[in-house]
């Protein structure tokens, strides 16, 4: 579960241009803030984009945070997560 959040990173930085339609609104996101064209927007800031934990050996969880800012002047949704 813990390296979802670095899939979270690495889904976050994937470009999304090329693509022809956008993708469905996840539920629960219908009410989230739509910023106005030409206005304020989120700005999303990941540092450290990966993290290496080197020679794993058997534990029942591993765990990382990485840190995730809003450097912008909207709100960041994030609405949905899937690793990869």
């Amino acid at each position: 579960m813990r390296l979802s959040i670095a899939a979270l990173a690495l889904a976050l930085m994937l470009p999304a241009a090329g693509q022809a339609d956008p993708p469905p609104i996840p539920q629960g996101a219908e009410n989230a803030a739509k910023p106005a064209p030409g206005g304020p927007r989120p700005v999303i800031e990941i540092p450290v984009t990966a993290f290496s934990f080197g020679d794993l050996y058997h534990q029942d969880q591993y765990t990382h945070t990485f840190i995730v800012r809003n450097k912008g002047k909207a709100d960041l949704v994030i609405a949905e997560v899937k690793p990869g």
